[in-house]
């Protein structure tokens, strides 16, 4: 058996690969509290990694799974 553990921690690239949402919109999901994101970094240094938790991701998504609009159905005008 060769089972491979899904990270649950993932950059914001592999979010956007593993979601197929761009890195730009990730970010504003994080900045808009939307996803849980953890910024790891050693102690008194200005850089760091942004980690996305996938859990909060894959959380997030199926919330819309219930909010799924009708099709829009346009009627022609008679006179067209």
């Amino acid at each position: 058996m060769n089972q491979q553990l899904q990270p649950r921690w993932v950059t914001l690239k592999g979010a956007a690969k593993y979601s197929g949402l761009s890195e730009r919109y990730l970010q504003d999901f994080i900045r808009d509290g939307l996803i849980q994101s953890s910024l790891v970094r050693r102690p008194n240094s200005k850089k760091g990694r942004r980690l996305i938790d996938l859990r909060s991701l894959d959380e997030w998504i199926e919330q819309g799974l219930n909010e799924v609009d009708p099709p829009v159905c346009r009627v022609k005008d008679a006179d067209s």
